[in-house]
């Protein structure tokens, strides 16, 4: 059915407590899979927009500022980042997080808040396993968005995208972007 076509995703998760292999290998094959159903990604590491990417130099520019204390310099160099990731939290239909309770993800918190003011999926796979998912996310979103794992994750996407799941929870807006597509984009 590919109901999902031109659905846009968001990739949260850690990135300031981790290396950048830790950060962009989850987000790279998260990327793939979504493509292959024909979704748009918005992942933080890879903005399309290249002013603001948060490549492997920028994250040590960042430690290194914050090791020499210029405090003010780290502020202006992240305030365009953190809005640049919040308004992809926008734009998306839906939000993948990656959450690991091992590590802390302050952008990541707030990310998933902003997600639920604006009333959207918020699909969590978490690291250690759903019942270690802190109660406030279960007040927060349906038990049906948590995953102990990326495949199980990855089956429930497909599961909505071909209609397996007939009713999702209303979170889902599943829009049929072909009717408002322009004739060269339509397949």
């Amino acid at each position: 059915m590919n109901r999902l076509k031109y659905h846009t995703a968001y990739l949260a998760g850690p990135i300031d407590a981790v290396s950048y292999k830790d950060a962009s290998t989850w987000r790279n094959d998260l990327t793939t899979f979504l493509h292959s159903l024909n979704l748009f990604v918005l992942d933080p590491l890879q903005k399309p927009i290249e002013k603001y990417n948060e490549d492997e130099k920028f994250l040590q520019k960042r430690k290194q500022l914050k090791k020499e204390g210029k405090y003010d310099e780290l502020h202006q160099l992240g305030k365009p980042i953190r809005a640049f990731d919040l308004r992809s939290v926008d734009c998306s239909n839906f939000v993948i997080v990656y959450y690991n309770l091992d590590v802390i993800m302050a952008g990541t918190l707030n990310e998933m808040s902003i997600c639920d003011l604006e009333r959207k999926p918020c699909l969590i796979m978490c690291e250690q396993g759903i019942s270690s998912i802190p109660d406030w996310w279960f007040f927060t979103f349906p038990a049906e968005f948590f995953f102990e794992d990326w495949e199980t994750l990855k089956q429930y996407i497909r599961d909505i995208d071909n209609g397996t799941i007939k009713n999702p929870h209303k979170r889902w807006w599943l829009i049929d972007y072909e009717k408002i597509a322009p004739p060269q984009l339509k397949c």
